[in-house]
């Protein structure tokens, strides 16, 4: 099928119009998530869950429906949709009401969904690498919430995306590496995995924490560890990680070349881990 809508209660087949009023279009006052589904089943749902509330409570946005009833809505939307390989995503506003930048508590709630179909990539398409570009992290300190505020990220995303490159890296003015664009990041040197901690400086992926857990059935060695610029051209292997991206492996970062050119052992052995385990679910 194509593209199915979902909003506040209706399931369209037609784009759905929300208020100009609404405080995600005035105030970028809302939360997301990105959901995908293998084979006709959402890929960690009850994960994306957990963290849309979390992500609501860090703005004081009180969500209309439980837990389990959040992915109850999710699970009968997507299955309507008839798309077996999909991402559905979910965004929720505080609401709408006259412009102000304060707003009344209890307020109700914009709830929107889509289901988009995918193409489900074939390893090949990993397994040849990506290109990035480091920028300048100039975001807020609230980067563990998954907010719709992702004007920084679009730029700098734009900004790769001129230059030739499929990612950004974003490096702090002390040389501090967090994260990508719209993925997190790891390394690996001398056999040891390291990705940023989960702290208010990334967003921790969902994905990312699957991906660790990979690394430790593998056997391989792993630190949630602040690394530098400097560390990204001495490792011999740079990858992302996100819902859409899965294992993304770096060969070139700011025109240097990471590691020998080429997609490295313990990144091939991650990704075929983690490209088997989601797809046998």
């Amino acid at each position: 099928m194509a593209l199915l809508y979902y909003l506040d209660g209706e399931i369209l087949e037609e784009e759905p119009k929300v208020s100009a009023q609404d405080r995600g279009y005035n105030f970028g006052d809302g939360v997301y998530e990105v959901i995908r589904s293998y084979r006709g089943k959402l890929f960690a749902l009850e994960d994306h869950v957990e963290r849309l509330f979390r992500s609501a409570s860090y703005i004081d946005l009180k969500l209309p429906y439980s837990p389990d009833e959040m992915s109850k809505l999710i699970t009968d939307f997507y299955n309507k949709s008839g798309n077996p390989e999909a991402a559905v995503y979910l965004q929720i506003t505080r609401g709408a009401a006259v412009r102000n930048h304060t707003y009344e508590r209890g307020m109700k709630p914009v709830v929107f969904m889509y289901s988009k179909p995918l193409d489900d990539k074939p390893l090949s398409y990993y397994e040849g690498g990506f290109k990035a570009i480091t920028v300048h992290d100039g975001r807020w300190d609230m980067c563990q919430a998954k907010t719709i505020c992702l004007l920084y990220n679009i730029l700098a995303k734009q900004k790769a995306k001129d230059a030739g490159c499929d990612e950004a890296i974003f490096v702090r003015d002390n040389g501090e590496v967090t994260e990508c664009g719209s993925s997190n990041l790891f390394i690996i040197k001398d056999g040891i995995l390291k990705t940023h901690p989960a702290d208010n400086r990334i967003l921790s992926g969902i994905t990312r924490k699957y991906v660790i857990e990979v690394a430790r059935k593998n056997g391989v060695h792993f630190r949630n560890e602040i690394f530098y610029k400097e560390d990204l051209f001495t490792a011999d292997e740079v990858f992302m990680t996100g819902t859409l991206s899965e294992i993304s492996p770096f060969v070139e970062i700011d025109g240097k070349t990471v590691g020998n050119g080429k997609p490295g052992e313990i990144t091939l052995k991650l990704l075929h881990s983690f490209y088997e385990m989601v797809r046998s679910v």
